[in-house]
């Protein structure tokens, strides 16, 4: 999976004290993203 045009909606922000943390909707949000379309990619392949 091409991830770059995703990377943008990689939901990670940075604390005050300078960790990253994640947005945890934002982070199942995006693995819902990642999953359908990786499931995109499959179904193209296939044909």
């Amino acid at each position: 999976m091409d991830t770059s045009d995703v990377m943008h909606l990689m939901p990670i922000f940075t604390s005050r004290d300078g960790k990253i943390v994640l947005d945890m909707n934002a982070y199942f949000a995006f693995l819902r993203y990642s999953r359908q379309k990786a499931a995109e990619k499959l179904d193209e392949d296939k044909k």
